[in-house]
């Protein structure tokens, strides 16, 4: 039974309104967007999953990320391995050898110790050279040139050339020493000469050989008796006594 049922009118306001309870817990419900305020410009998603084919724009491949496997996982192994470029440290190395002979090298001269000290090269002389016969042992330290020259000593001889002194004969009797005027350049009146043989005479023998005339040479040879159709040709080298 309650007051209005009774005829009875009573004012009754929320605030002496008895029984009601501190809290209503919400009902269900839905509330327009727009009527909804204080929203976030933007919402980070929580954690969350989709289905494979309700993504889209997918790429074809995915480069693999950083990760690991195990070894034994793993397929198409090598039986060996060849070394990538790589140092040790000198302690770990076995089996070293307790000396090293050196391969083929050049050094600095800078670099190399205990170097001998090279000499002064030796002075060329200046003493004119002695003539042939009289020089004795010398004591000069100097080195000589090698376009030096000695003099000619007295008493030496020199070539002034040869010949071959003859003619051939129809008939030679008489045994006797025949002279023969030979050309040689280079001589004059009062040379003193020397001839020799460079050759077999024959049967003719060299008797003498003096200095006739200017480039003139006479030659004496002592020939056989007898002699038909004979040749007489004595070669001789003629030297000049200076």
């Amino acid at each position: 039974m309650t007051l209005r049922s009774m005829g009875l009118g009573v004012r009754v306001t929320w605030g002496t309104l008895p029984g009601k309870p501190s809290t209503f817990v919400p009902v269900p419900h839905t509330h327009p967007w727009a009527d909804v305020t204080g929203k976030p410009d933007s919402y980070p998603p929580s954690v969350h999953s989709h289905a494979w084919g309700d993504i889209t724009d997918k790429p074809a491949v995915f480069p693999p990320a950083s990760h690991t496997h195990a070894y034994s996982s793993l397929t198409g192994i090598p039986t060996t391995f060849a070394p990538s470029s790589h140092t040790h440290l000198w302690a770990d190395i076995t089996d070293k050898p307790a000396t090293f002979a050196p391969s083929a090298h050049t050094h600095l001269w800078a670099d190399i110790t205990d170097r001998p000290t090279i000499p002064a090269a030796t002075p060329l002389g200046t003493t004119p050279a002695l003539a042939l016969g009289t020089a004795s042992a010398g004591t000069s330290t100097n080195a000589a040139r090698e376009d030096h020259a000695h003099p000619m000593p007295a008493g030496r001889l020199s070539l002034i050339g040869t010949a071959t002194v003859g003619e051939t004969t129809v008939l030679a009797l008489a045994l006797g020493v025949k002279r023969y005027t030979v050309a040689m350049s280079g001589l004059v009146v009062g040379d003193r000469i020397i001839a020799i043989l460079t050759g077999a005479p024959g049967a003719s023998s060299l008797q003498d050989v003096y200095v006739s005339g200017a480039n003139t040479l006479n030659v004496g040879l002592l020939n056989p008796a007898l002699g038909i159709g004979s040749t007489i040709a004595v070669p001789i080298a003629v030297y000049k006594v200076t």
